[in-house]
């Protein structure tokens, strides 16, 4: 498998026109966790920013650490976030200055343990983290073929899975338990933003591949069967587990 903090090098215009954003709802439902609109937080794993730009609109200064370059530099610029090149596991920003650290579909590519020191350097005392993913639904038609095609051709698509980590998982990472929360989300996609949508994935094959015009008749065929008024929807649940972290 590719190094994690480089295999999304070769997919960044996809990753940007095709992957989900965030509920601006998610941030309300934190708001009794104690975020706020003055709250100074770092996005950790931040890629090209999507997570990083919910939180500015909702009024937070945001300190975005990414250590792959292209995907640094397709960020959109904001006024309230800063870039940094670094890892999960050894940032840039000043220690014990952060109310919140967040890493948004990211945490399963890091190294927890090493990963959690740096979160207990970076927070406020009572400062918290949230681990947040996107997970896609497959409770339609269309969503369980959609799964049934990204399983058929992608190359470690179980391996790489946030899913492989349990709730019990992420509870012992915390050390104190967390809460979870969860709200819905979705995309409603045209044919070039539903192909774009897929090769965002790194397991997914790039145009370079053998299987790829095999995977894009495939799936150019579940969008002509599911399309209605020239889009498809991907439901997901964004889902995030809040809390401090015991000493």
């Amino acid at each position: 498998m590719n190094d994690s903090t480089t295999r999304f090098s070769n997919r960044v215009a996809d990753y940007v026109a095709g992957r989900p954003s965030y509920p601006m709802a998610l941030l309300e439902v934190l708001s009794p966790f104690g975020l706020a609109s003055d709250s100074l937080v770092a996005d950790i794993g931040a890629g090209t920013g999507l997570f990083s730009q919910v939180l500015a609109k909702f009024g937070c200064q945001v300190h975005a650490v990414e250590p792959n370059q292209a995907m640094r530099e397709a960020t959109v610029e904001h006024p309230r976030i800063q870039s940094f090149d670094g890892t999960a596991e050894r940032t840039p920003l000043p220690a014990g200055q952060y109310d919140f650290v967040f890493a948004a579909q990211a945490f399963h590519w890091f190294d927890r343990t090493a990963f959690r020191a740096e979160c207990q350097r970076l927070l406020k005392l009572g400062g918290q983290v949230v681990l947040v993913w996107n997970e896609r639904r497959t409770d339609t038609p269309f969503l369980v073929d959609y799964e049934a095609l990204i399983d058929r051709f992608g190359s470690d698509y179980r391996q790489v899975s946030h899913q492989n980590i349990s709730p019990a998982v992420l509870e012992d990472w915390f050390g104190n338990g967390c809460r979870f929360i969860e709200v819905p989300n979705w995309q409603d996609l045209n044919w070039d933003q539903l192909i774009g949508r897929v090769t965002s994935s790194s397991y997914m094959p790039s145009p370079s591949d053998s299987s790829y015009d095999a995977m894009r008749n495939a799936f150019r065929a579940l969008y002509d069967q599911y399309a209605s008024s020239g889009t498809v929807r991907l439901d997901y649940t964004t889902k995030a587990y809040i809390g401090t972290l015991k000493d």
